[in-house]
């Protein structure tokens, strides 16, 4: 609501309103008092509210000194606007300070002035215009049924699920700042004396390694290196807990009492062929001063052999590097590193254990007992 002054042209108008209305000429509106007072009748504090039913406006204002009655004028803001006056409302008020009109066009903007006063020929000044929109027709409840049931409640409706974010694709230096400090470098010794080394990497932070069963060998112990922030090699003792039947896979367990870092396992049958990956690993450790070594390809092709899913990648898979992830763009693990071909024999064609066959198998393994069976090999 908006309180302005009244302009003269408004009071003019409301004069030859009035006139027309109740026969007063304009001699009778100049200098017009409260009979009992002898004081103009100012109406002041005008304020217009929608009313509670449709096509209803609630006027208020502070009583005007000495007046009896009040008259009120309105007309709607178009009209107004348009200067057709042919539309204005004029209605007498009792004594009182408030007065609710009718019959107004729902949701349409009047403008409205109150003058105090004691008859028809005596009127104080016009008070400062109240504007207000109209009150919208009201909202009623459904009936009740015709034979006094219960109503049928409306359904709730359902919430619209929130959409699961889709991870941001990173880019292949910011994939290699992930792997890294997950990655380690094992060296297994075995029964018979043997040396070897390969990779493996950190599924869980307390301390859970996946890796080749290959590399492990028939070792009960490891000895694995991590890099700190320092980017110097930690050594640790790991403990095999388990080692893969049917898929060559192994886990590892090192030292409690660490938090280490982790690489997520993901779904790789939703992998598609031609998806860019990275390998990384410790190829000929020692040789490369133990950093580990970036790789990338794509997927070259999808396939199972001897009842396990692998990946095909042309991403360069060296020795050391089995148990090593094989990692999309998104710093999501797909595939265990396991094996390449002789380049002298075929050019670019590496495979890794399918990241589902880790998920399938983890907790089997960890708990040191064989691989379960699968659809594919129950026979």
């Amino acid at each position: 609501m908006k309180l302005t002054t009244v302009p003269v042209w408004l009071l003019l108008l409301a004069a030859l309103v009035a006139a027309s209305f109740w026969g007063i000429s304009n001699g009778t509106d100049a200098g017009a008092v409260s009979a009992q007072t002898g004081a103009p009748a100012q109406v002041a504090a005008l304020t217009a509210a929608p009313g509670t039913e449709p096509g209803t406006i609630v006027l208020a204002w502070t009583p005007a000194a000495g007046a009896t009655r009040y008259w009120i004028a309105g007309i709607k803001q178009t009209d107004w606007d348009a200067g057709d006056y042919s539309g204005v409302i004029w209605t007498a008020a009792s004594g009182a300070s408030t007065h609710t009109v009718t019959g107004l066009d729902a949701g349409s903007l009047y403008v409205f002035t109150v003058a105090g006063g004691n008859a028809a020929d005596q009127w104080g000044p016009w008070s400062p215009l109240a504007r207000v929109t109209t009150a919208a027709a009201t909202e009623y409840p459904e009936p009740p049924p015709f034979n006094g049931g219960t109503p049928t409640p409306s359904p709730t409706p359902t919430p619209t699920p929130t959409p699961t974010p889709l991870p941001t694709r990173m880019t292949t230096v910011e994939v290699a700042r992930l792997v890294t400090p997950a990655l380690g470098w094992i060296i297994a010794t075995n029964s018979a004396g043997e040396t070897g080394s390969g990779t493996g990497f950190m599924v869980r932070d307390d301390g859970l390694m996946v890796t080749n069963r290959h590399v492990v060998d028939d070792a009960d112990t490891v000895t694995v290196y991590l890099l700190n922030d320092q980017e110097r090699l930690i050594e640790h003792t790991g403990q095999v807990l388990g080692r893969g039947i049917l898929a060559d896979l192994a886990v590892v367990r090192l030292p409690s009492g660490s938090t280490y870092s982790t690489l997520p396992l993901g779904n790789s049958d939703a992998v598609e062929v031609g998806t860019d990956v990275i390998v990384m690993g410790y190829p000929a450790g020692r040789i490369s001063d133990a950093s580990p070594t970036l790789t990338r390809g794509v997927i070259s092709s999808k396939g199972v052999t001897k009842d396990v899913k692998y990946l095909q990648t042309d991403a360069a898979i060296n020795p050391g590097n089995s148990g090593g992830p094989l990692v999309n763009h998104y710093g999501q693990v797909i595939g265990v590193n396991t094996s390449g071909f002789d380049p002298g024999y075929l050019e670019s064609v590496g495979f890794a254990i399918a990241s589902n066959e880790v998920t399938s198998r983890l907790d089997t393994l960890e708990a040191g007992g064989a691989d379960s069976a699968t659809y594919r090999n129950l026979r």
